[in-house]
């Protein structure tokens, strides 16, 4: 039976819950038509989740009586998804199926070679909640505000930085210590002083494939790829 999952602001302090936001209850109410004594998990993006029961539907709110908290299942590693803007619907892509697969968080960034320049952040933020209650996680990634290619590299941190690209060496799981931050390059690729300035940071250069991928291939393949190293 599927899971309906929701984020929201709930105070999981009390046992009555209220939801109250217009969309949630439309969804609820029109769309899967629930009824009470119907179960729904509730989440409220700090990584904690309750089983809650319909008790009250209203047109305005829906009144639930929560259950057991249900058990996180995120990743301890982090994974920081930098990824340039691409073209059409593929950012978009990128993002729903980088929050199913559990990243931490999206930053949009502009490269040498990136064409187009602007993002939705409001749409993105919508995709992640919808990807993030679809796929059963206890936490929505961030969707961070667009940075260049040397801000987004030379920012201080403790995690693994990985750029993707044919021109290195396979990854192997020995080269994620720690979280991980994942940078993947435009349609165009990398140039080669992008590559350059990534690895006078500290970036370690790797291959995900074989094959030549697409941009919004390489970043999927590549957040996996990360994600099932550090499976326990």
């Amino acid at each position: 039976m599927r899971e309906n999952r929701f984020f929201g602001n709930f105070d999981f302090s009390k046992k009555e819950i209220i939801i109250d936001d217009a969309e949630t209850c439309r969804q609820l109410s029109v769309v899967l038509r629930v009824k009470k004594g119907d179960k729904i998990t509730l989440c409220n993006n700090n990584k904690r989740c309750f089983g809650a029961v319909i008790q009250t539907i209203q047109k305005r709110d829906i009144t639930c009586i929560l259950e057991e908290e249900i058990k996180n299942n995120e990743l301890d590693h982090t994974i920081g998804l930098n990824c340039a803007i691409l073209k059409k619907e593929n950012f978009e892509w990128v993002v729903q199926k980088a929050t199913e697969l559990g990243v931490s968080q999206i930053t949009p960034i502009i490269t040498q070679r990136t064409v187009k320049l602007n993002i939705d952040k409001k749409r993105l933020e919508k995709i992640t909640k919808e990807a993030a209650e679809q796929s059963g996680h206890s936490r929505i990634p961030a969707v961070e505000k667009t940075e260049t290619f040397k801000k987004a590299l030379e920012k201080k941190t403790k995690n693994t930085k990985i750029l993707c690209d044919m021109s290195g060496v396979s990854i192997k799981k020995e080269d994620i210590q720690g979280n991980s931050e994942l940078f993947i390059g435009p349609e165009g690729g990398w140039s080669q002083e992008e590559i350059e300035m990534a690895k006078k940071e500290g970036c370690l250069v790797r291959s995900f494939s074989s094959f030549t991928l697409r941009a919004e291939t390489a970043a999927i393949v590549a957040t996996y790829q990360i994600v099932s190293f550090t499976i326990k």
